[in-house]
């Protein structure tokens, strides 16, 4: 397996641990026929397959800590390369998403992402209020500059604009201060934008290092 920086990153190297410690000591669901247990299930013999095959180097059946994190570092390598996600991370992303929309509205909202994090993974609800709400002003700024550079384009290729008639009217600008529950919620494009960036970003304005940030330190309360 390739060795890059990543391994080198106290953060990076925190944020996997944190993952091999969760991931396969819980069950998210009890129910026995449940499709949601049943894909759950499925999703996580898909991944340990995958996990056995390139991860556990001395194939011992056991995967370590080291072997975890070199299994990472080189799905961080293939993605930057070639933006490669194989299908067993789809389907990791796919089910986790799955698991927290509690409601099926194709939406995580605030009270979706604190259920999750904070009875399930047991993190400070506090912590997991202010990483949300940091994730999601992260997305609604990225959507924003998308947003203008689209009409800029549209602008430019319409040529110059007439200006427009005054107004008499006048109106008053809103004041808007939006609560927990009215910040924008994380679509499946943006849930997974967000995961793998949980891996593969070193930038720690991506969603996904706002997200790796809050289990992190949410573990050292």
């Amino acid at each position: 397996m390739a060795t890059t920086s990543f391994q080198e990153d106290p953060f990076w190297m925190s944020k996997m641990k944190y993952q091999f410690e969760m991931l396969f000591g819980r069950d998210e669901k009890s129910g026995r026929g449940d499709p949601l247990c049943v894909q759950t299930t499925d999703m996580k013999r898909h991944l340990w397959g995958a996990l056995h095959h390139n991860a556990d180097d001395n194939k011992d059946k056991a995967l370590s800590l080291s072997e975890w994190c070199s299994f990472w570092d080189d799905f961080a390598v293939q993605y930057n390369k070639r933006n490669y996600i194989p299908y067993w991370f789809k389907e990791f992303m796919a089910v986790t998403f799955y698991i927290m929309d509690k409601d099926g509205d194709e939406l995580i909202d605030a009270s979706d992402f604190a259920s999750y994090y904070n009875e399930t993974h047991k993190l400070p609800l506090d912590i997991v209020e202010a990483a949300f709400k940091k994730i999601s002003a992260a997305f609604k700024k990225t959507s924003e500059t998308a947003e203008f550079l689209r009409a800029a384009t549209e602008r430019k290729s319409k040529g110059p604009r007439k200006p427009a008639r005054p107004s008499a009217r006048k109106t008053t600008p809103k004041l808007f201060r939006p609560t927990l529950d009215e910040e924008p919620g994380i679509d499946p494009e943006q849930f997974k934008e967000m995961m793998i960036g949980f891996t593969v970003s070193k930038d720690m304005e991506h969603p996904g290092n706002i997200l790796g940030e809050m289990m992190v330190n949410g573990r050292k309360v």
